[in-house]
């Protein structure tokens, strides 16, 4: 028994030094980097140079282009990059073109003053965003298709692993160097932040050599096509006869008085705009009396006489006009099939896809989904005002909160990756959610004991292990949940689900505490994250047997070894 094992602990363990992991890595590393560069660190810089606590307030506005992020990850998962996806292949392809993207963005950022131009840096920081959220939608769907199953907590730990020492880097290390190239610490200096982003926009080419260096994953996805062309060539069937009452004769009447109609809009525009264009030409021949009627007709012979020479006088025969209108009617039945199918396939299945697997039971993962994160996000947004309000100075709460806890957030990823591969998905979630509701009562303790700094080391220490262990499994369950094909779409929308009801909740965490205190406000914290227990094992219980697909990961598990 104990040398099985150590067996399947070294086995777990050795997972984390295959090439797949150490990309992923460096790729969380680079998805991690742009996020703070337009939130903390961004905020720290504009007030240094003396920007409005008001105008710093809607720079965080920029957060909303993360919350709508699957609203283009359709086009993300279906939609070719000229040249890019040629070259460097599906997901290889969006994966580079955000990053020659973000670090373009980044260095406008480096070159902007807030103090002279404000919106400049505001432009950069949005393209910056939506770069950095474009890059997360394709690196969940690369890391989702390039590794079989039993890799992805691995993966999903190496990933957080990668994203939060990112951010300690685009924090920590953007202020250090800032105070570094500054020639007086204590005084704003505008060359030295620019420096910062500099070396922070260099430090995204980890992203590149990630890019360059990983494989494209093999997916299939021809029963995608199968169906969008299906799709379309019943459209075509069905759109034809419809559009062949109304739209061929349309066609046959443009074709027919087209010509004479766009002569008569251009004689109308020179009509109409006579006298102002008299006026323009007025002031550059200031010496000539212009009249505006003489204006109008030279206008008009010079329209007509353009319309002769490019359509002539005669007109084509009227059994020829009828072809060319039916094949317009048709060419643009195919062009709007060939949309609709495109944009169904894009859209709708992802969606549909997921039902068809999971059935009734679709409900519940949402339900699941929507609440895991629930206890731990709505004690966070109380949680700096709690250490401000027991006495604890700027210093230990940046020590021990920002650098500390993020430090233990990384141990308990890598330790929720090995649990993960040791025990399965559907153990550590119940673990997951069980350590993160209950540490909640070491916070109620420390609102009873009130200033200690031992008792908040030892609280921040175990929340932020046990976050790192459920954010893991958390990540490799949504992951799980996907499908090949869709999983750039699927995972946006479900990583999206995840926040949308916890954040409405947290919005009223301030109330309860000013009504019933810190010590109740805990303790509710920690109970509404219990029956995450159960949502867990009704979806274990109810969810269909998971679908066999050896050939995929066949593929998967031979694509970058």
């Amino acid at each position: 028994m104990p040398q099985s094992f150590f067996a399947s602990t070294r086995d777990a363990l050795s997972i984390y030094f295959h090439k797949r992991v150490l990309i992923l890595l460096l790729l969380g590393f680079s998805a991690g980097l742009p996020l703070m560069l337009v939130f903390s660190t961004l905020s720290f810089w504009l007030r240094e140079a003396g920007v409005d606590r008001a105008a710093i307030g809607y720079f965080s506005w920029v957060a909303l282009i993360y919350a709508f992020k699957w609203a283009w990850s359709p086009l993300v998962d279906r939609m070719p990059l000229p040249l890019f996806s040629q070259l460097f292949g599906r997901r290889r392809g969006w994966m580079l073109f955000s990053q020659l993207l973000l670090i373009a963005a980044i260095l406008g950022m480096a070159g902007s003053d807030p103090m002279e131009d404000l919106t400049h840096l505001a432009l950069f920081a949005l393209m910056v965003a939506f770069s950095s959220a474009t890059q997360d939608i394709v690196v969940d769907a690369f890391r989702i298709e390039s590794a079989p199953e039993k890799m992805q907590a691995a993966l999903a730990a190496a990933y957080q692993v990668g994203y939060r020492s990112a951010m300690i880097i685009a924090t920590a290390g953007s202020l250090t160097i800032a105070a570094w190239v500054s020639p007086e610490p204590e005084s704003y200096d505008l060359q030295s932040w620019q420096t910062a982003y500099l070396v922070m926009a260099g430090l995204m080419g980890i992203g590149i050599l990630a890019t360059l260096f990983a494989k494209e994953p093999a997916v299939d996805i021809s029963s995608i096509g199968e169906e969008e062309a299906n799709l379309r060539d019943r459209l075509k069937a069905n759109l034809a006869p419809r559009l062949s009452v109304w739209a061929a004769p349309a066609n046959l009447f443009i074709l027919r008085h087209g010509k004479l109609l766009l002569l008569l809009l251009g004689l109308y525009f020179c009509f109409s705009l006579a006298e102002p264009f008299t006026q323009v030409l007025q002031s550059y021949f200031p010496s000539q009396a212009l009249n505006t009627d003489a204006v109008t007709l030279a206008s008009m012979g010079l329209i007509l006489l353009l319309w002769l020479l490019i359509f002539g006088v005669k007109s084509k025969d009227r059994a020829i006009q009828e072809q060319e209108a039916k094949q317009l009617t048709q060419a643009g039945t195919d062009r709007m099939a060939a949309f609709i199918s495109w944009l169904y396939s894009a859209v709708a299945l992802p969606f549909i896809d997921f039902v068809r697997r999971y059935g009734k039971s679709a409900i519940l993962i949402l339900m699941l989904i929507s609440c895991y994160r629930i206890s731990d996000i709505v004690m966070g947004i109380m949680a700096n005002v709690f250490y401000v309000d027991m006495g604890f100075s700027k210093e230990e709460i940046a020590t021990l909160s920002k650098v500390y806890g993020l430090i233990m957030t990384l141990v308990g990823s890598a330790f929720g990756g090995v649990l993960l591969a040791r025990f399965g998905t559907i153990k550590i979630l119940y673990v997951g959610a069980f350590l993160v509701a209950t540490t909640n009562l070491l916070f109620a303790l420390q609102a009873m004991v009130g200033y200690n700094v031992p008792l908040l080391t030892l609280a921040i220490s175990v929340d932020n292990f046990s976050g790192g262990i459920a954010t893991a499994a958390f990540i490799a369950y949504l992951s799980s949940l996907t499908s090949s094909g869709y999983s750039a779409t699927q995972y946006a929308l479900l990583s999206s689900v995840m926040l949308l009801f916890p954040k409405f909740i947290a919005g009223f965490s301030g109330a309860w505490v000013n009504a019933f205190g810190y010590v109740n406000f805990f303790v509710s914290a920690s109970i509404i994250g219990l029956p995450v227990l159960l949502l867990i094992w009704l979806v274990q219980k109810n969810s269909p047997p998971k679908r066999a697909d050896t050939a995929q990961d066949a593929l998967k598990s031979q694509i970058n070894d």
